[in-house]
C-alpha cells in the first residue's frame, strides 16, 4: 500500500486503508480455519444468548466491534430484540453479516460505521502526521511518543440509545493493537525500521493497553441502560510461548498427554499400514533419536510400539512414550485425523501447559484484575460465574508456536 520513493516521499497508508486491510486479512483467516474455530463459536453464541435470555427488557441490543459477526448469534438476537445495532469501522464485514439474515429480519439491524474507542482514530491520525513529518526513524519514534503524550480524553463518539444488551466479544485486547500496529506499519514503510527496535516500545505498548482498558470499560458502562446486561468476553492469554517454557516442562507435558491421545483413538488410527502409518514411522525415527540418542527403530520395534500404545502404553520406555506423543502432536492439523479429535487433542495439550507451575507458558493479553476493578468502579457487577475455553486461532501452529487463545467470558449487570 505504501509507494516506496524515498524516506521523505513515501506515500503512507491512511488509517482507513489500514482498517480495510485488517478486515480483509481477518476474513481470510476465518475462512481458512473455520472448522477448528467451531467450539469457540458455539461457546460464544451460547453465552451471548444466555445473556439475552436474562434481559428483563429486549428493546435494543448493541454489538460493539461487530465485524462480520462470526461468533455473534445475529439472527437469534434480531428475533429476540426490537432492534440490533452493529458498530464497527469495517462496514463491508457488517454488511456481509446482515445479508445472510432472513429478509424479514434485515430491517431490524442498523449499521453504525464508527470507532468503538474515543482514542484510536485521533491517535492514528496523529501517528500519520508524526511519521510523515519525520526525516529519520529516531525522529518518528520521538514524535510517536509525543502523540500519545498529547492524547486527551475525548467525548464519546456514540449518539446511540442506551441498550438493554451490550455485547463486547474479543474486542478489548485488540483495541490498543490497531494504533500500535499502524505505527509499526508507518515506520516500516517509510524507514524500513521495526517499531520494536525502539527502546521505549514496551512502555508505549503498555500505556496504550492501559488507555484502551479504561476507555472500553467506560464505553460499556455508558452504553448499557440501568438494569441492562453486558456480555463481555476476551482473549486473556495467548500461547504456548515455547521460548519461555523449560525443556523439562515440555517433556513432562508430552509424557502426560499420552492417555488423552489414546482415549481419543488417535494412536489406533496410526496402527494400520498406509500413508499415515508411514508418515508417523518416518517422523518417529528422528524424534526418538533426539529423546534418547537411540538408533533408528526397526520395523518390528515400531510394530511393537503401536501394539503397546494400544494395550499398555505405560510399559513402554519413557523415551518411546515421549517421542511417540511428540510425533503425533506434530502430525495434528495436517488433514490426517478427524477435526473433532484433533481439537480435543490440542485442547488437552494446552490444558497441561496451563496447569503447569510456570506462568510464562502463556502471554497475558488482558490484566483481568485491573479490568474487574474498572468494572466495579463503574457499577458493573458480574452475574453468575464466568466461563473459559480455548480458541484455536491458528491450530497448525500450536505444536511449535503460539497458536491458541484462552477466552474468558462474563455476564455483567449495569447497576448505576
Amino acid at each position: 500500500m505504501a509507494i516506496r520513493l524515498s524516506a521523505q516521499q513515501t506515500v503512507l497508508i491512511t488509517p482507513e486503508q489500514f482498517f480495510e486491510l485488517a478486515g480483509a486479512g481477518l476474513r481470510g483467516v476465518e475462512e481458512e480455519r473455520s472448522s477448528y474455530w467451531q467450539p469457540h463459536l458455539e461457546n460464544s453464541r451460547r453465552r451471548i444468548l444466555e445473556a439475552a435470555a436474562k434481559c428483563e427488557r429486549r428493546k435494543t441490543a448493541l454489538i460493539l466491534g461487530a465485524g462480520n459477526c462470526t461468533e455473534i448469534p445475529l439472527e437469534e438476537l434480531a428475533r429476540r430484540f426490537d432492534e440490533v445495532m452493529l458498530v464497527d469501522l469495517d462496514e463491508e464485514s457488517m454488511a456481509a453479516a446482515v445479508e445472510e439474515l432472513p429478509e424479514e429480519l434485515i430491517p431490524k439491524v442498523q449499521l453504525h460505521v464508527e470507532d468503538v474507542t474515543t482514542f484510536a482514530a485521533p491517535l492514528m491520525n496523529r501517528l500519520l502526521q508524526s511519521v510523515t513529518a519525520s526525516d529519520t526513524a529516531g525522529q518518528a519514534f520521538e514524535r510517536i511518543e509525543e502523540a500519545l503524550d498529547k492524547l486527551e480524553p475525548q467525548p464519546s463518539p456514540f449518539r446511540l440509545p442506551e441498550a438493554d444488551l451490550v455485547v463486547s466479544s474479543l474486542v478489548l485486547s485488540e483495541l490498543h493493537r490497531y494504533p500500535l500496529n499502524y505505527a509499526g506499519r508507518l515506520v516500516r514503510d517509510k524507514f524500513g525500521e521495526r517499531l520494536t527496535a525502539w527502546p521505549r516500545y514496551e512502555s508505549f505498548r503498555d500505556r496504550l493497553q492501559s488507555i484502551a482498558l479504561r476507555d472500553h470499560a467506560g464505553l460499556l458502562a455508558r452504553s448499557c441502560r440501568r438494569g441492562g446486561l453486558i456480555y463481555f468476553a476476551d482473549t486473556v492469554a495467548r500461547g504456548p510461548v515455547y521460548d519461555e517454557i523449560p525443556a523439562v516442562r515440555t517433556r513432562e507435558v508430552l509424557l502426560a498427554i499420552l492417555p488423552a491421545l489414546n482415549n481419543q483413538g488417535l494412536f489406533g488410527e496410526l496402527s494400520g499400514e498406509g500413508a499415515l502409518h508411514g508418515t508417523f514411522t518416518a517422523a518417529f525415527d528422528k524424534i526418538r533419536a533426539r529423546w534418547n540418542g537411540a538408533e533408528s527403530a526397526s520395523r518390528e520395534e515400531t510394530a511393537a510400539l503401536f501394539k503397546k500404545l494400544a494395550e499398555d502404553p505405560q510399559s513402554l520406555p519413557e523415551a518411546d512414550r515421549g517421542a511417540a506423543c511428540e510425533t503425533l502432536v506434530n502430525l495434528l492439523c495436517r488433514e490426517r485425523f478427524a477435526v473433532p479429535a484433533e481439537i480435543q487433542a490440542l485442547a488437552s495439550l494446552l490444558d497441561l501447559y496451563l496447569a503447569g507451575p510456570d506462568t510464562r507458558a502463556f502471554e497475558s493479553l488482558v490484566p483481568v484484575e485491573v479490568l474487574q476493578s474498572e468494572w466495579r468502579a463503574r457499577g458493573l457487577a458480574p452475574q453468575g460465574s464466568d466461563e473459559s475455553w480455548w480458541w484455536l486461532a491458528y491450530p497448525c501452529s500450536i505444536s511449535y508456536s503460539s497458536g491458541a487463545f484462552r477466552v474468558r467470558s462474563w455476564i455483567l449487570k449495569q447497576g448505576n
